[in-house]
């Protein structure tokens, strides 16, 4: 051990930090594996583009690692398209240009004056809002003018949640995933053409209890909506990454697929600096694109849904 030890301090400095990269990166790629084990270990999953950049880069002063490299970047890679590839193989319905925007506002964002503007701007025909206090709802007084049909759970805390809708929809309803403490609220609509719309903010997975909530958020919201028999589009902040195996399960279990690319980051601890997509859009028998827009105060950037 100890001989291993001084060999490995003998090598040029880039080349150990190259070795450390590698193995760190291999070492939390694996424990992300086993995500469905324990909360903790999925925290791993969520970083899988920075592995593989880690890797090729530690790589570059590996040269007697090079085939071994290649072989693992190549698997990894194979479990990031598995992550981020959608599942387009079924037949798509028009039902006309439709836009929909999901924001999580942020508690703590003062930016009303800014974030009202430009999301009338953006003349959307549904806005989902998540973190969706009192005091936002004050101050969004357009807004609401603008858009006043819907339903929501203005809450002072991160689980608030509202929609607003231009036109009057056939239905809307406050749901919880945890009805008997009525924790965790989503929001269900279905649309004059019989389009459901599902507003999703499953709770972040802080602390063993938190991870435990979202996951059965996960499994309970998947089930009811692979029983949907509509044409169905699910908006919101997951508080989870696509490149989790969790999430993989939702995605399969509820029978939809993404639109845009998955890898899109949308949360950023820095307000500025994108690091995890968190913020998701998906369907089942439409067809869509997605944008991203700019931040407005919040840590999370909005996701703009056209739907054909």
């Amino acid at each position: 051990m100890r001989a291993k030890l001084v060999g490995f301090m003998k090598w040029p400095v880039w080349g150990r930090y190259g070795r450390l990269m590698v193995v760190l990166s291999l070492i939390g790629a694996g424990l992300g594996s086993f995500a469905t084990h324990d909360w903790r270990l999925e925290l791993f999953s969520h970083f899988l583009p920075f592995y593989i950049g880690a890797i090729l880069l530690g790589g570059i002063f590996l040269p007697r690692w090079r085939m071994g490299l290649l072989l693992l970047v190549t698997i990894l890679l194979v479990q990031l398209w598995v992550a981020l590839s959608a599942d387009d193989t079924e037949s798509k319905r028009y039902i006309g240009p439709f836009r929909a925007i999901a924001m999580n506002l942020l508690v703590s964002n003062t930016e009303y004056r800014a974030t009202e503007d430009w999301l009338l701007a953006q003349q959307p025909d549904l806005v989902l809002l998540t973190e969706a206090t009192p005091l936002w709802q004050s101050n969004l007084p357009v807004l609401q003018r603008a858009m006043p049909y819907g339903c929501a759970a203005w809450e002072d805390s991160p689980f608030g949640i509202a929609v607003l809708l231009k036109t009057k929809p056939l239905s809307c309803e406050v749901l919880y995933t945890e009805p008997k403490d009525q924790l965790f609220p989503y929001l269900r609509l279905e649309r004059a053409n019989h389009t459901v719309v599902y507003g999703l903010h499953p709770p972040p997975p802080l602390g063993e209890e938190l991870a435990a909530a979202r996951n059965r958020a996960l499994l309970i919201l998947a089930q009811r909506i692979a029983a949907e028999e509509v044409a169905v589009i699910v908006l919101g902040d997951m508080n989870i990454t696509p490149y989790s195996p969790l999430y993989q399960a939702f995605r399969h279990d509820a029978g939809l697929r993404e639109v845009g690319f998955a890898g899109k980051a949308t949360w950023s601890p820095m307000k500025g600096l994108p690091v995890l997509p968190l913020d998701r859009a998906l369907v089942r028998g439409l067809v869509g694109s997605l944008s991203l827009a700019p931040y407005l105060g919040s840590d999370h950037r909005a996701i703009v849904l056209d739907v054909e």
